[in-house]
């Protein structure tokens, strides 16, 4: 963009003043831009003015998305604590999903606990059905970020 408005500042057919001839001042012209710094003179030439409208604009629309970006990263954590007691996955209001037949397992492992995940569990038909759910829910944290 420094080059293209460095030529139209040069040949173009009326007389620009020298804040636009040189690649330097052209060059610091479209920082202070970026930076939001006011110019310290307009162009003149309404193809150079055009170009440098084009150039605020750009700035403007980049720097908006890039600001919503920052502020999304650095605002909305997606972290969430990994449950690790009972307690956290009874609260947390999260419901296991296992096939019916597995139930025995449960009860093996965590005793009087298991009548509880009985009751707030999701039946599933298969290992295989309980794996893809687990995919997508993943893919739909993934994508929710």
């Amino acid at each position: 963009m420094t080059i293209l408005i460095t030529l139209v500042g040069r040949y173009s057919c009326t007389t620009e003043r020298q804040g636009y001839k040189t690649l330097k001042s052209s060059f610091t012209k479209l920082w202070a831009v970026i930076l939001g710094v006011s110019v310290s003179s307009m162009p003149r030439n309404l193809s150079l003015r055009s170009l440098f409208f084009t150039w605020i604009c750009f700035c403007l629309a980049f720097s908006t998305v890039f600001q919503a970006f920052l502020t999304t990263f650095l605002t909305d954590s997606v972290y969430k604590t990994p449950i690790k007691i009972m307690d956290e996955l009874f609260a947390s209001g999260i419901k296991p999903a296992y096939p019916q037949n597995e139930n025995s397992i449960f009860e093996f492992i965590f005793g009087t606990e298991s009548l509880q995940i009985k009751r707030n569990h999701l039946n599933s038909p298969s290992r295989k059905i309980c794996f893809s759910w687990i995919k997508i829910a993943r893919m739909c944290q993934f994508f929710a970020r």
